[in-house]
């Protein structure tokens, strides 16, 4: 989860500044209960791409004989458990390597998958069953599919409580999980009390020094951060990082996400050479343990250089910068995909070099240079600027604009870009000013009035 958040004295550079919130993990992998043991996928899975679709299970028979064996006997609950269930078993934990390489469409299906078969043939609240429909709702949550994961995150915490009692550890988990579900839809006041719950169970099953307690408390302060009580929030955050520093030592990755959400405690109270100082030593420690292409890696070092160019450190922010989208591109060209954020990160740079009081031609120039022609042109454009949907009773719809319509000028000035339209749209005066279309290859003007045009659009490629 990402969250934008304002810090420092530069108030153009701080919207870039992103922080990583610490996700809700998928808390339980499924393990069978006797032999034979199952095969773990996912070494097999991250080291070898599989771009036509899933690898074959290791026990593709097994895994038929599942789907097929509800009716067959009345045995069948214990035949699946000896003999097909270490296959679908192995299929979550194929689910669980497609997430962490980022491919949630094929994960979910494996899912789904597994979801059925053992919801056919086991109890309804046998422990497979319930802990594969809250991984299900985990990756639904990833991917924004707030409702259905809500719904599947509810319905895991109600089985785990009845089967468990309220005080049980796979409670806390359940409870964390459906905080997270509050958290990333915004509704923070619901998320705490889930939160707080968790955190007691942990406490009294666990002690108040174990490192599961370091993580309940670190959700419980990003609840408090987002409701914007940062004072409590840093008492908590202190405690986890005790715990995990105690338990793990300095330079564990462990101690680096509690390092994350101290970052946004203190980015709240503009603190930027304490947030620096951490944000320095949680990227070494990344980089140590992951490498510098790790998403957690590239995001604590985009978030060092915004910092750094906060503080109006130039000098330090730039190579850093530089740094950040140059790996980027290379796990681009590696993975195929981009960063999420690598055009904010262009859009960061172009603002730090207009800092240097450098005009705008350079900047575009530097920009190009460093990008490259091809991926210049696809960042930086010029783009086509084409209307997706008009909105209902505003000046577009009125005027007769259509999806398909391409802008070709507002008030006589070339649009290559949509954030372009967008600022004059916004900078504009007067009583009329011509809009140029082209639909169809016919040019078309049109009179509108100053503010938003009220339609949807979007940046496409030009045709070369």
């Amino acid at each position: 989860m990402v969250a934008h958040q304002a810090i420092g004295n530069h108030p153009a550079a701080s919207e870039f500044l992103l922080q990583a919130h610490q996700c809700p993990k998928f808390l339980l992998l499924l393990r069978p209960e006797r032999e034979p043991p199952v095969h773990d996928t996912r070494d097999h899975v991250v080291k070898h791409r599989f771009p036509g679709g899933f690898p074959p299970l290791r026990q593709p028979s097994r895994l038929s004989h599942a789907e097929e064996l509800p009716g067959r006997a009345e045995n069948t609950k214990e035949t699946f458990r000896l003999k097909a269930c270490p296959s679908v078993i192995s299929l979550c934990h194929l689910s669980d390597s497609l997430r962490a390489t980022n491919r949630h469409q094929e994960a979910e299906a494996c899912l789904r998958r597994a979801l059925a078969i053992f919801e056919a043939n086991l109890e309804p609240h046998h422990r497979y069953v319930m802990t594969c429909r809250a991984n299900l709702g985990l990756l639904l949550l990833q991917t924004n599919k707030i409702e259905e994961a809500e719904s599947l995150l509810k319905q895991a915490l109600s089985d785990t409580e009845g089967k468990y009692g309220l005080d049980h550890l796979d409670v806390a988990a359940a409870l964390n999980n459906l905080g997270w579900v509050y958290m990333i839809s915004r509704r923070y006041e619901e998320a705490e009390p889930f939160f707080r719950k968790a955190l007691i169970i942990s406490k009294s099953s666990l002690g108040p020094e174990h490192p599961n307690v370091a993580v309940c408390l670190g959700n419980l302060a990003q609840s408090l951060l987002d409701r914007g009580l940062p004072a409590e929030a840093e008492l908590l955050v202190d405690q986890a990082l005790l715990i995990v520093e105690s338990k793990y030592g300095p330079d564990h990755p462990k101690v680096a996400d509690q390092l994350a959400i101290m970052v946004r405690v203190l980015q709240q109270a503009d603190r930027l050479s304490e947030m620096a100082a951490l944000l320095k030593r949680s990227l070494d420690i990344r980089e140590t343990t992951y490498g510098i292409t790790r998403p957690s890696t590239v995001m604590c070092a985009y978030n060092l250089a915004l910092c750094l160019l906060t503080m109006n450190k130039l000098a330090e922010s730039e190579p850093l910068l530089r740094s950040v989208i140059t790996t980027s591109i290379e796990i681009k060209r590696s993975e195929g995909q981009d960063h999420p954020h690598f055009r904010t990160m262009i859009a960061a740079y172009r603002h730090l070099l207009s800092l240097q009081n450098l005009p705008d031609e350079e900047i575009d120039a530097r920009l190009r240079a460093f990008l490259g022609s091809e991926l210049a042109q696809t960042i930086l454009g010029p783009f086509q600027v084409m209307i997706l949907d008009v909105v209902k009773d505003m000046q577009a719809e009125l005027l007769g604009l259509k999806p398909g319509d391409v802008y070709v000028s507002y008030n006589e000035q070339a649009i290559t870009s949509k954030e372009q339209l967008i600022q004059l749209t916004g900078e504009a005066h007067g009583e009329s000013i011509p809009v140029e279309v082209l639909r169809v290859g016919k040019k078309m003007t049109f009179t509108v009035k100053p503010g938003k045009l009220g339609t949807v659009i979007e940046n496409r490629p030009r045709a070369r």
